[in-house]
């Protein structure tokens, strides 16, 4: 058979090893559908996206936080890969994801800060931004778990891991997109003007007074996302999709390599 199933982030997959002919994302929220855009370019393939709620691509930036868990569960196994450069990566699934650190879940079963985040370039260090009595007492809880024992301290190479239970490891999160994407809207408006912008895009054709207005913001996101592509040496379509009778959200951009 010529398909395979992977489950992951969008920003985990492009470090997973695995190849695709087209990308495509329909009705993705946010800057999800950018995320797709982007690594289709990254590999030189062809994408097709249908956005749908546009105006979150203001939100997502500012409320993520530097990290997010890597999704293993208590007992699951798992390939800790350490590089020459000291830098590690958690194998799983099919995924490959950059360590970045890792936490412990409360007796309450929430997760608790991060117990340990980890310098990385020159290899994997424990950071030192806490008083000394902190750092030593969270080393001395490091250096009690062999996957983080392994991380500060093992040789380059591969070793079979058991997540112990009351932990989770980190990956570090993408930073935001900066907006508008392409130079062509860059240079028509300000990061503040696009947030306006894309909140008008997302009022919904349902207000009637403001349709045309609404349809026109939607089109200028729209095109932003393909002159961004266009830039990079795409060529862009804008189409609708047929069928829909009057919903909004009809928008398809689709991307092939010149």
């Amino acid at each position: 058979t010529n398909l395979r199933a992977w489950h992951g982030g969008i920003e985990d997959y492009s470090s997973a090893g695995l190849d695709f002919q087209l990308a495509i994302g329909l009705h993705v929220c946010g800057e999800a559908s950018d995320r797709i855009v982007r690594l289709a370019v990254e590999r030189q393939r062809p994408w097709a996206i249908s956005p749908c709620c546009i105006g979150a691509v203001n939100n997502e930036g500012h409320v993520q936080g530097a990290w997010a868990e890597i999704p293993l569960h208590a007992g699951e196994e798992f390939v800790l890969e350490k590089i020459e450069t000291g830098d590690c990566f958690i194998r799983f699934k099919g995924s490959s994801v950059p360590l970045f650190g890792a936490a412990q879940i409360t007796p309450e079963g929430r997760l608790g800060p991060a117990l340990v985040t980890f310098d990385e370039g020159s290899g994997y260090s424990l950071k030192r931004r806490r008083s000394k009595v902190v750092v030593e007492e969270r080393l001395e809880i490091v250096e009690s778990i062999p996957v983080l024992r392994e991380v500060l301290h093992g040789a380059p190479g591969a070793t079979e891991q058991v997540l112990p239970a009351g932990l989770v490891l980190l990956r570090r999160n993408l930073p935001k997109l900066r907006r508008p994407l392409s130079q062509w809207l860059s240079s028509q408006l300000t990061e503040e003007s696009y947030v306006d912008l894309a909140s008008v895009a997302d009022t919904g054709a349902d207000h009637k007074l403001f349709e045309g207005v609404f349809q026109r913001a939607k089109t200028v996101v729209t095109m932003d996302r393909g002159m961004w592509a266009v830039e990079r040496g795409y060529k862009v379509e804008h189409l609708r999709i047929g069928g829909m009778g009057s919903y909004a959200k009809d928008d398809l951009l689709t991307g092939s390599v010149l």
